[in-house]
């Protein structure tokens, strides 16, 4: 469940546009936060099915869990696929500069 909060954040992470503030759709995989979120809501209501159903039998309660798990799935699938075709994601400039950090680091450690 600790993922939940960090897909709100990983929306508001994305480029932007710098007159408007608004998200910027122009680059390769602008549209990945927004349907990583949408996968995190979906995993969400499907949490909450897949609880339900042990206590009141329902059919309804099992598609919904069941469709939903699916749903979640396909939602981080296409931005795996994305991410695989282009070679690039929206927190793959923060990965880079977590690691020229990193290696900084040790380069100062080691001497």
């Amino acid at each position: 469940m600790g993922w939940y909060p960090t897909s709100y954040v990983q929306p508001q992470s994305g480029a932007r546009d710098e007159e408007t503030g608004r998200p910027d759709g122009g680059g390769d995989g602008w549209w990945q936060p927004a349907v990583n979120l949408l996968g995190c809501i979906f995993f969400g209501v499907s949490a909450v099915a897949g609880y339900v159903v042990p206590s009141s039998g329902s059919a309804v309660d099992l598609a919904a869990a069941n469709w939903n798990t699916s749903l979640g799935a396909a939602c981080f699938l296409a931005c795996a696929l994305d991410t695989l075709r282009t070679g690039k994601a929206s927190k793959m400039p923060l990965r880079r500069e977590f690691r020229a950090l990193e290696h900084e680091f040790e380069r100062e450690v080691s001497s």
